[in-house]
């Protein structure tokens, strides 16, 4: 939080985390059809239960970025581990049966500070699966965007490490920059039972 409140400091017209744009490691990306979420929520229960990511200890790395829509998107690696792995590769291969090819501008939620959809996201969530899953998996969390000087100079300093666990797991209707925005459903201890 702090993090992006620098990074909002340099680029205002960036996004705030919080309710509206959830913190979140991805495991994967795609394009499903809404009637096919009760199912997939389904298969993403027996997996969380079998995996128990909410005991996972993980590792915060140092921030990296790309540049998206002119800005660099700004993230926090997180340390690969076996499991995070083998759970990012199952959860990809049980959406990825229901995943559709192709989606619009339509299929992403909006909000007052998020109201518009890039072609760049749309382009990204269609690849996701092939050009960022299994080897190519690189676990982190967004942080925001910023110009890309001001990003530079906030990766320069070292990085104080740090670990954590998840805090839950969720699917959530992305918005732009790829921002958790509308949580369509969250895993519950009830489930685990």
């Amino acid at each position: 939080m702090a993090a992006n409140a620098r990074l909002r400091e340099n680029y205002p017209e960036g996004y705030k985390l919080g309710k509206e744009q959830t913190a979140h490691i991805t495991l994967v990306h795609s394009y499903v059809r809404e009637k096919d979420l009760p199912t997939i929520e389904e298969q993403v229960s027996k997996l969380a239960r079998a995996a128990q990511p909410e005991k996972w200890k993980l590792t915060a790395t140092g921030y990296t970025s790309a540049i998206w829509s002119g800005l660099a998107i700004t993230t926090i690696a997180v340390e690969h581990t076996r499991a995070l792995d083998a759970f990012q590769e199952d959860i990809t291969k049980a959406v990825g049966y229901y995943a559709v090819k192709d989606g619009t501008a339509a299929a992403f939620s909006t909000n007052a500070e998020l109201p518009k959809i890039e072609h760049e996201i749309i382009d990204y969530v269609r690849n996701f699966a092939a050009k960022s899953s299994g080897k190519n998996y690189k676990p982190h969390v967004t942080i925001g965007v910023a110009h890309e000087d001001f990003v530079d100079k906030l990766k320069a300093p070292p990085f104080e490490e740090f670990t954590f666990k998840p805090a839950g797991m969720a699917i959530y209707q992305l918005g732009n920059f790829g921002t958790a925005q509308k949580k369509l459903w969250e895993w519950s201890e009830s489930q685990q039972t």
